[in-house]
């Protein structure tokens, strides 16, 4: 019948569509996932640099300190 038909096409719709979203969440996650290595990554960096500038601030401090003395 007709609407049968129509039934079965709604259903093959409805399968493509879930089909769709989820392809899409998977490349949702995916990409968030590489942008929290990414921003993992930069936060590491900037630990290490600002570590080596405080390092640098106290060698500077403890030998001016030393030349004033």
């Amino acid at each position: 019948s007709e609407l049968g038909r129509r039934n079965s096409e709604g259903i093959v719709a409805l399968q493509e569509g879930t089909a769709a979203l989820q392809m899409s969440q998977m490349r949702t996650d995916a990409a968030l996932q590489v942008f929290q290595q990414h921003t993992d990554a930069a936060i590491e960096r900037l630990t290490a640099s600002s570590e080596r500038t405080d390092q640098l601030l106290e060698y500077l401090i403890r030998r001016d300190q030393r030349s004033l003395e």
